[in-house]
């Protein structure tokens, strides 16, 4: 498989910043320097730098908003579990993690990711008419809390410092 390259915004700490993803074998991100992710403060920067390094990537940045992820952690309850965003968000830090070679992957917790991936109901996989809406415990939620938080600290690691950008 060619590697293929996107924009994506992600907006962490009340900034947004821009980051180039690519899929392949093993899905990451582009690094600039000291394994922290290439980060551009406007989707123009960071096509201007993919035209410089001649790197195709495609037309829309996906878009992930950590800072509701953040809001999540704060109440963290039962109800409330968005399972597209907290997917989308873990398959991020995993993907950051791959990258910079920083620790992520929670240990054995797969029956969580499970019920976040079905909770997703993607077309492809949930029946006509069918809706999947997980059954959480007080135990999971607070796994699912600590492996969001993990998350969101690899980020902040893993992302340049104000004024490195770009």
């Amino acid at each position: 498989m060619d590697r293929q390259y996107y924009l994506y915004q992600i907006r962490l700490d009340g900034t947004d910043r821009y980051l180039i993803w690519y899929t392949d074998d093993q899905d990451g991100f582009l690094l600039c320097a000291e394994a922290r992710a290439c980060c551009f403060d406007s989707a123009e920067s960071a096509r201007a730098f993919t035209a410089r390094e001649q790197v195709n990537v495609g037309p829309d940045p996906a878009v992930l908003d950590l800072d509701e992820v953040q809001k999540w952690l704060e109440a963290a309850t039962i109800d409330d579990v968005d399972c597209v965003l907290l997917l989308n968000a873990w398959n991020t830090f995993t993907d950051m993690a791959a990258s910079t070679g920083r620790t992520f992957e929670p240990p054995d917790l797969d029956r969580i990711y499970e019920k976040l991936f079905w909770g997703n109901n993607l077309p492809p996989v949930t029946p006509p008419g069918e809706h999947f809406t997980p059954a959480w415990t007080d135990d999971e939620i607070r796994q699912l809390a600590q492996v969001m938080s993990n998350g969101l600290e690899l980020m902040r690691s893993a992302l340049p410092t104000a004024g490195d950008a770009g």
